[in-house]
């Protein structure tokens, strides 16, 4: 009869657990979507942000997306892991975007036109610098010497070569994550590195807060030359004082960086996710400080077409859109 009485009161707990999870749980409600993101090398600009972004959309649009970054080679294989179905989103820069679409550089034969532009948020620069100590005075004394550019095959390390192969000067190379490359040169162990990224730069601002270092000027033929060569690429400049020891505007080139999304992401969730990071720029911004250019008018000078859901968020907010950025039909 014990028995009987107990499992009939637990039989009732469970029923009542049961009745208050069902009224506790909106009918129909979803999960939230699961978002796969690419940033880059661990430490770089590009990483930062793509961190960084996450975190405040995850932040204000809990219960609704949950994005998880991971570490990948960079922005030229970004476009590829879209194509592949591998990223839902990624970081992206024009540099590496164009040819990807074309079925150029590392897609080649196989074009990655998948990819769609959600925003872009900064213009990244290049530029050389050296420790005082080692007397290098000028970009043509970098011409022997141990210079750093950064991960290997990354597009920073790829396009510095290809820029100190047009200039015609010959260095010794050396390849490491970003964070590793600055304490080598605090330790003296490479004379120099040439860089692109968004400024100012975290590890760069570490490295001249211990060490005097001199900033690089270019040569106009370099950069025209170079321009030439690789149209994906635009002038650009440093403006001055963005570091310890830069007084002067340094002229060089660069290109935009962007965050990308899959043709195949939902328009809801893009409009979404455009959305809200228009609503909360300046979080975003102190949360990431390279995020110089996230506006609209660097967003409409991209190469590669908007997603539909950021064309309707543009429209809305009566952003012209120019027809190299309307989604393909």
């Amino acid at each position: 009869m014990k028995k009987t009485k107990h499992l009939g009161r637990l039989f009732i707990s469970l029923v009542m657990v049961a009745f208050f999870v069902a009224m506790t749980s909106s009918p129909g409600q979803a999960q939230a979507v699961r978002v796969r993101m690419g940033g880059g090398p661990m430490g770089t600009a590009i990483h930062s942000m793509c961190a960084a972004w996450a975190e405040v959309m995850n932040k204000h649009l809990r219960d609704r997306v949950e994005i998880s970054v991971q570490v990948t080679p960079g922005t030229r294989q970004n476009p590829i892991m879209i194509r592949d179905g591998l990223l839902d989103l990624a970081g992206a820069s024009s540099s590496g975007d164009l040819p990807a679409w074309k079925g150029e550089d590392l897609a080649k034969g196989k074009p990655c036109q998948n990819i769609r532009l959600m925003f872009a948020y900064s213009k990244t620069t290049y530029i050389s610098f050296a420790p005082e100590g080692t007397g290098i005075k000028s970009f043509e004394d970098f011409a022997g010497k141990k210079i750093g550019l950064g991960a290997k095959g990354s597009p920073t390390s790829k396009t510095s070569e290809e820029f100190f192969k047009t200039a015609g000067i010959e260095a010794r190379f050396f390849y490491m994550s970003p964070s590793e490359m600055i304490e080598r040169l605090k330790d003296g162990l490479l004379d120099g590195s040439m860089y692109g990224v968004s400024h100012p730069w975290p590890p760069l601002v570490d490295l001249t807060s211990t060490t005097k270092v001199r900033f690089l000027i270019y040569k106009e033929k370099y950069i025209e030359d170079f321009l030439r060569k690789n149209p994906t690429y635009v002038a650009e400049s440093l403006p001055a004082n963005i570091y310890p020891n830069q007084p002067f505007e340094i002229n060089t080139f660069g290109s935009i960086m962007a965050l990308n999304a899959a043709a195949s992401v939902s328009e809801e969730l893009v409009y979404l996710l455009v959305k809200t990071t228009w609503a909360h720029v300046d979080e975003i911004r102190k949360a990431a400080p390279y995020a110089n250019a996230l506006d609209h008018e660097t967003t409409m000078k991209y190469i590669t077409p908007l997603h539909p859901g950021g064309v309707r968020y543009y429209q809305e907010k009566g952003v012209k859109i120019p027809p190299k950025l309307s989604p393909p039909k």
